[in-house]
């Protein structure tokens, strides 16, 4: 019968690393569209999912492609992060648990997202442009189970080793072959990609976290407490160190050179757009983002503060311009 002993090979330090990258990524990815979704909830539809217009418009904001945007507002619903207000009309809008989440450390949010993906009975991944997410009617029952088979066999692994899509699904066949078909194989591809983007895999091998993690998913509820906060200590290590300040351009433009520190990153995003991600972010300040942060209570004095209190270079002049006066047209009314 096949067997698993024929992976890649990879050093589990540099998938860590990978991992983790990913992880915060994935972090990042989820405050940014909770903080949009609390000014700018959007709408639940009488299915229950969300609308293929704020679809549109959350992935344009995060600047994602279909999966991975599909992949965060899917996995904030499945963490309790957001839910419906049951209000008249109803929306989509951040829970209490969110602010109590986002006052986690980094590694503890991961683990709560892990956990939820781990027993999410749909495949984000696969999402197009044309796809209703949030919907219950793309739930399949048996896509948990046969995610849990895929990240066992890999569990089962030398540390640091990989194996493609082709003969995951040859040794599961193999092993299990009533559970093959159509199902197992979209479960694999998806596996693979949602685990990568949520920092489960690095170099397409599991994380010593994730790992770790696996493995305490049995254990009763007390005991469990205690592993999952060895499984963050392990990945504290690993994550990137936070930076706290960032680079401002005379076009208008602030580089973050490394990871932000939660609390900044949340403030930058209410003061300027996300123009572009990677190891280096990029945020564009216009009049639009500026009068957004007004309109959430911040005055020019707060916003010159700021800036000058995370930025490693003067802030140039045309930016103070542009912050004093959008603050003298803010609020007025022209008749």
């Amino acid at each position: 019968p096949p067997g698993a002993g024929d992976g890649h090979q990879h050093d589990p330090t540099e998938v860590d690393g990978q991992a983790a990258l990913h992880a915060r990524e994935a972090l990042a990815l989820v405050r940014d569209l909770l903080d949009d979704w609390s000014v700018h909830p959007p709408g639940v539809l009488r299915s229950g999912g969300l609308s293929l217009r704020d679809f549109t418009g959350a992935r344009g904001r995060l600047h994602a492609d279909w999966a991975r945007a599909a992949l965060t507002i899917e996995l904030a619903h499945a963490a309790r992060l957001v839910a419906d207000d049951e209000d008249e009309p109803p929306h989509w809008v951040p829970t209490d648990h969110y602010d109590t989440w986002v006052g986690r450390t980094p590694a503890e949010q991961w683990i709560d997202l892990v956990e939820a993906w781990l027993s999410l009975p749909r495949l984000p991944s696969l999402a197009t442009e044309k796809t209703q997410v949030l919907s219950s009617e793309r739930d399949r029952r048996a896509i948990p189970v046969l995610r849990r088979d895929i990240l066992a066999l890999l569990s089962g692994l030398p540390a640091g080793t990989s194996l493609d899509e082709e003969r995951i699904l040859a040794v599961l066949d193999d092993h299990q072959p009533r559970r093959a078909g159509e199902l197992r194989q979209l479960t694999v591809a998806a596996t693979l990609r949602e685990g990568t983007d949520l920092g489960v895999f690095g170099a397409s091998a599991l994380s010593t976290a994730a790992l770790m993690l696996l493995e305490g998913v049995a254990l009763p509820a007390p005991e469990r407490r205690a592993h999952a906060q060895q499984v963050a200590d392990l990945l504290q290590e690993a994550l990137p160190v936070d930076v706290d300040h960032v680079l401002i351009q005379a076009d208008l433009t602030i580089v973050a050179p490394g990871p932000l520190a939660a609390s900044i990153a949340r403030q930058l995003r209410l003061l300027a757009d996300v123009e572009s991600r990677g190891h280096a972010t990029v945020y564009r300040v216009t009049e639009a983002s500026v009068r957004r942060a007004f309109d959430a209570g911040w005055d020019a004095e707060a916003i010159h503060l700021l800036l000058a209190d995370i930025s490693r270079t003067p802030v140039p002049q045309p930016l103070t311009y542009l912050i004093d006066d959008t603050a003298r047209r803010h609020g007025t009314v022209r008749v």
